[in-house]
């Protein structure tokens, strides 16, 4: 079985590549564990805080743009 690695910029690996024929005998394992996995982790919007704030937005000015894109759509 030839196993592929797909590398990310700091020459981490971030993905395997499997032939399909052995995906396919073990997705239903690998995707219900993971939706398990999904299931148990409580959602706390704390851990979000802070996670935008290195980008300098202008919501003023994003807000219009949002409002200018409904009025567009309707007409």
């Amino acid at each position: 079985m030839i196993v592929n690695y797909i590398y990310d910029k700091t020459g981490q690996i971030e993905y395997a590549v499997i032939p399909y024929n052995i995906w396919d005998s073990i997705k239903n394992y690998a995707l219900s564990n993971e939706k398990d996995a999904v299931k148990q982790q409580k959602f706390e919007p704390s851990d979000f805080i802070g996670m935008l704030s290195h980008y300098d937005f202008d919501l003023e000015y994003e807000l219009q743009q949002m409002k200018s894109q409904w009025k567009r759509d309707l007409l």
